[in-house]
This record gives structure tokens, C-alpha cells and sequence, in this order.
């Protein structure tokens, strides 16, 4: 068999380094779209469908960051990034909301709730890392 053999110290430190991103969107084309704009910046993608979802997969391993939309069923974005902030360890996480508003007071009224970011919609390759480099994780 030709090929190489990888240390198991080597092996760990390459899983461990890649960075997660939770996207928490209630639309599939948008989860489509920015799982794969989170891929291609070197994200491993964590994909939920609702706040609560999201919520949950958190109680039990904490994203590198998250990807956030404001309109979603049962429980929308800043009902999610309240109960997230509140969560220990959730506080210094960073949070980008996504969403196709774009008036002053939704922008001022996601960063007064704790998000770090903020893209309107529609999410293409190059303003997320834009974003994701102004707020430091890429």
C-alpha cells in the first residue's frame, strides 16, 4: 500500500484546528447558501433549521461562531441570541445576524442584543469573509 502514515498527534491537531460555524436559518436555500460560504472560508458548517435546534446542539458544544437569521419560526434571531447570551460560555462567541432588513433601527437594535455582525441578504462568498475578518475570526 503506498501512501503516508499519520501520526495520531499530528491527526488530532489538524481536527481540532478547524473552526465550526452553527448556521441557524429556517430556510433551506439560505442554510444551502451559507453552509456552503462557511465551507469555503475553512468552516466546518453545524446546520440548524430552528433557534431551538441551535440551542441545543449548544447546551453540548459551543460553535466557533455563529450565523444568524432574525426571521424564523416559534423562535426568531434575537429571541435565540437573548437565551444564547445567557448561556455560560455563550457570551464570548461571535454572532452575525443575516437577514434582509436593512433599516438603521434592526442593525442598532441587533447590537444592542449582543450581535457582533451584521449582513443583509442576499449572503454571497464575499461579504461574509469580509464580515467574518471585521469581527476578528477569520
Amino acid at each position: 500500500m503506498n501512501g503516508f502514515i499519520i501520526p495520531a498527534e499530528i491527526t488530532i491537531f489538524i481536527f481540532m484546528s478547524v473552526k465550526t460555524c452553527l448556521i441557524v436559518d429556517d430556510s433551506a436555500f439560505q442554510r444551502k447558501t451559507l453552509e456552503y460560504c462557511v465551507s469555503k472560508a475553512g468552516f466546518s458548517p453545524i446546520v440548524k433549521s430552528s433557534g431551538q435546534e441551535a440551542l441545543e446542539a449548544c447546551s453540548k458544544s459551543f460553535p466557533d461562531c455563529v450565523l444568524l437569521d432574525w426571521e424564523m419560526q416559534e423562535m426568531n434571531g434575537m429571541e435565540f441570541l437573548k437565551l444564547f447570551r445567557q448561556m455560560e460560555g455563550g457570551e464570548d462567541i461571535p454572532v452575525i445576524i443575516c437577514t434582509s432588513h436593512e433599516h438603521p433601527s434592526f442593525i442598532g437594535h441587533a447590537y444592542l442584543n449582543g450581535a457582533n455582525g451584521y449582513i443583509t441578504k442576499p449572503i454571497t462568498h464575499d461579504n461574509l469573509k469580509r464580515e467574518l475578518s471585521k469581527i476578528g475570526i477569520l
